[in-house]
């Protein structure tokens, strides 16, 4: 059940970042890294 809230993370990421900056900084390769591999992409 761990993937589950990592494809929603994926999926609107963007949305996270905007709000978070500072967050995404930090996050952002992690966030897309783990969207990718979860996605298959």
């Amino acid at each position: 059940m761990t993937q589950a809230p990592q494809v929603w993370i994926g999926t609107s990421w963007k949305m996270n970042i905007a709000a978070t900056s500072d967050y995404a900084d930090a996050r952002q390769a992690e966030i897309v890294a783990v969207a990718e591999d979860v996605l298959g992409r």
